[in-house]
C-alpha cells in the first residue's frame, strides 16, 4: 500500500464529501453532517464528555473510515485493472455508500439512545455523498500518482 496515495485520497474523498454534507444540510435545513451525527451519537452514550472532545472524536471516525475505505480503493486500483477516473471512483463511492449506509444502520439500531432522524433521507443522502467521496478519492490517488512520478 502506498500511504501517502491512500492519505491524499482519504483527505481529498473525506474533505468533498464533508463539505457535500455540509452544504445539503445548510440548503435543506437538516443535519447530514457526519461528524455532527457521529459526536451526538458518542454524547449520548458518553454524556460527561466535553463537546470538544466529542467532536474532535466524530471528526476522527469520520477521517478513520474514510482512510479505511481509500486503503481497500488503493489496493483495488494497485492489484486489478481497474484504475483511479471518475466511472471508478464513482462506482466504487456507490459501493462504499451501501457499506456505509449497512454501517450506520448496524450503529442506529445498537445504540442505546440514538436520535431522532429521519433515517430514510439521511441514508439516501449518504449515498450521494459517497459518490462524491469516491470521486474525489480518484482524483486525489491520481494527482498524487502523478507528483510521485515527477
Amino acid at each position: 500500500m502506498d500511504i501517502a496515495k491512500t492519505l491524499s485520497s482519504a483527505i481529498g474523498g473525506t474533505s468533498l464529501m464533508s463539505l457535500f454534507s455540509y452544504l445539503i444540510s445548510e440548503t435543506r435545513h437538516r443535519n447530514f453532517k457526519e461528524p455532527e451525527i457521529l459526536s451526538e451519537l458518542i454524547q449520548r452514550v458518553l454524556p460527561d464528555i466535553k463537546d470538544k472532545q466529542a467532536d474532535l472524536a466524530g471528526w476522527a471516525l469520520h477521517f478513520t473510515a474514510g482512510t479505511a475505505f481509500t486503503a481497500i480503493y488503493d489496493q483495488i486500483w494497485e492489484k486489478t485493472s481497474i484504475k483511479p477516473s471518475i466511472k471508478s471512483g464513482a462506482v466504487m463511492g456507490a459501493l462504499s455508500g451501501l457499506a456505509g449506509i449497512a454501517i450506520w444502520r448496524a450503529t442506529i439500531a445498537m445504540h442505546p439512545k440514538p436520535p431522532m432522524k429521519d433515517y430514510h433521507s439521511y441514508y439516501k443522502h449518504l449515498l450521494l455523498a459517497h459518490i462524491f467521496f469516491g470521486i474525489a478519492a480518484a482524483v486525489s490517488y491520481k494527482y498524487t500518482e502523478k507528483i510521485k512520478e515527477e
